[in-house]
C-alpha cells in the first residue's frame, strides 16, 4: 500500500493543478532568491498536504478495490437472494435462529460437559436442527444453507407419523411428532418457496452429506428403534428405503426449483 501512495503523491504533484498552484506562490517569494532557494513556510506545507491527500483520496475512491475478483468468486460459490423483504418479518425469522442456536448449544455443553452422553449430539436431528437455525439466521438468503437443509424433508415427516403412533405423554409429544414435523414445515417451505433459491451442486453436496451420515455417524438401526418399526422394516430395507427417498427428493427440488428459474448451477 505504502508504495502505491507514493505513486499518487507522484502523479499529484507533477499535475497541470498542483503545478500551477505552485506557481502562485512561487510569485509570492522575495527578489533576489532562485527557485531552488525558495521557502516554503509551515502554513504552506499544511496546505500542501492537505491538497495531496485529498486528491489521492479521490482518486483510491474512484479506484476498483484489488479484492473485487475475489469478491465475485465468493459470490459464485456462495450466491445469496434476498427473500423477506418486510424488515419486522425477517427480523424476527432471525431472532428466531439465534434463540435455536442458543438452545442447541446449550443441549451441547449440557450433554458434553454435565452428563458426558455423546450419542444425542450426533443425532440426524439435532445436526438437522442446527443447519435449520443457520438457515433461519440468513434469513432464507444463503443458497448452500438452503440447499443441504432441505434434503432430508421426507424422512422428517415419515419420522414425526411413526413418532405419533407411539406418543406417551406430553414430552414424547412435543419432542416427537411436533418437534419434527415443525422441522418438515421448514424444509418444505424452503422447497416451495419460488423465492427461495437452491444450488445444483450443493443439493448434490446435501444427497451425500446425509447418506454418509446416516450410514455412519448415525445409525439407520437407531431410527427403526426409536420409530418402533423394527417388526415392519428391515435395517437393510430402511437403508436401500433411505437412499432411493433422498435420491427422489433431490431429483424433485431439482426440477421444482429450475421450473421457476431459482436454481443456480
Amino acid at each position: 500500500m505504502g508504495l502505491e501512495i507514493s505513486e499518487e503523491i507522484k502523479q499529484v504533484l507533477g499535475s497541470k493543478d498542483f503545478k500551477e498552484w505552485r506557481e502562485k506562490l512561487k510569485g509570492t517569494e522575495p527578489s533576489g532568491h532562485s527557485s531552488s532557494q525558495f521557502k516554503i513556510s509551515d502554513k504552506e506545507i499544511e496546505i500542501i498536504s492537505e491538497k495531496v491527500i485529498i486528491q489521492i483520496t479521490k482518486k483510491l475512491i474512484n479506484q476498483e478495490p484489488i479484492s473485487e475478483e475475489l469478491n465475485n468468486y465468493l459470490k459464485k460459490l456462495e450466491p445469496k437472494t434476498i427473500v423477506l423483504k418486510q424488515k419486522e418479518f425477517s427480523t424476527a425469522v432471525r431472532i428466531t435462529g439465534i434463540v435455536l442456536l442458543s438452545l442447541l448449544t446449550w443441549y451441547w455443553i449440557f450433554f458434553f460437559f454435565i452428563v458426558h452422553d455423546f450419542e444425542p449430539l450426533v443425532y440426524t436431528t439435532y445436526i438437522t436442527l442446527i443447519l435449520i437455525s443457520l438457515t433461519l439466521i440468513n434469513k432464507f438468503e444463503s443458497v448452500l444453507l438452503n440447499s443441504i437443509t432441505c434434503i432430508s424433508v421426507y424422512g422428517f415427516i415419515m419420522v414425526s407419523i411413526w413418532l405419533a403412533t407411539i406418543v406417551k405423554d406430553v414430552g414424547t409429544l412435543i419432542g416427537g411428532p411436533i418437534l419434527h414435523g415443525v422441522m418438515a414445515g421448514v424444509q418444505l417451505f424452503i422447497i416451495l418457496h419460488r423465492k427461495i433459491a437452491l444450488s445444483k451442486r450443493y443439493l448434490f453436496l446435501g444427497f451425500l452429506f446425509y447418506l454418509i451420515f446416516l450410514n455412519s455417524i448415525d445409525q439407520i438401526a437407531r431410527l427403526i428403534a426409536e420409530t418402533n418399526t423394527e417388526d415392519i422394516f428391515p435395517e437393510i430395507f430402511t437403508s436401500i428405503f433411505s437412499f432411493y427417498v433422498l435420491g427422489i427428493t433431490c431429483i424433485f427440488i431439482y426440477l421444482y426449483k429450475k421450473k421457476y428459474g431459482i436454481l443456480f448451477p
